[in-house]
């Protein structure tokens, strides 16, 4: 009898001893890898999120340079809107990031578009109301200028409206 109180008594101190180590390790290492995984999951959110937008800024970069670059077209400086039409609508074809392009004139009644489907001879502020501050900024503009609204929900879904003047080598 004493001997399988001593064998107990040696084997439950064995296991304590054994155990309690293993268990601290056990919840230390626990501690230690969650939270170097955590680490790595916001480090990689973060380099994504930086990626993102990175490649946003560029996207919109690209758009103002096309953009720029249509307003300086002598074609839209044209009296006829069949003509500016048709151009529009090949630039539309070739450049498939652009939804809508809307050709308007100081007045603020549309003169030719494509790819959307806007009237032509409506206002612009009567189309688009919350673009209507970026069409008076953008009659005071110069070339080059460039103005992007927020995002608004339009024919396509969450857009933004890109706007500049038609210029020349005069303005």
């Amino acid at each position: 009898m004493k001997f399988k109180k001593i064998s107990l008594r040696i084997i439950s101190t064995t296991l304590l001893v054994s155990l309690i180590p293993l268990f601290i390790v056990y919840f230390v290492a626990l501690s230690l890898f969650t939270k170097t995984l955590t680490d790595n999951i916001r480090v990689n959110l973060m380099a994504q999120a930086v990626q993102a937008g990175d490649a946003i800024d560029q996207f919109f970069h690209q758009r103002i340079t096309d953009i720029k670059m249509l307003s300086q077209a002598d074609i839209l400086e044209s009296e006829d809107p069949d003509k500016i039409t048709r151009y529009i609508e090949e630039i539309l074809v070739e450049n498939r990031l652009l939804n809508d392009i809307h050709v308007v004139a100081p007045s603020g009644t549309v003169i030719a578009t494509a790819g959307g489907r806007m009237d032509i001879r409506k206002k612009i502020s009567e189309a688009f109301p919350k673009a209507a501050e970026l069409f008076r900024k953008t009659l005071k503009a110069g070339q080059g200028d460039v103005f992007v609204s927020e995002a608004m929900l339009l024919d396509h879904g969450l857009e933004v409206v890109l706007m500049t003047p038609i210029t020349d080598d005069s303005n």
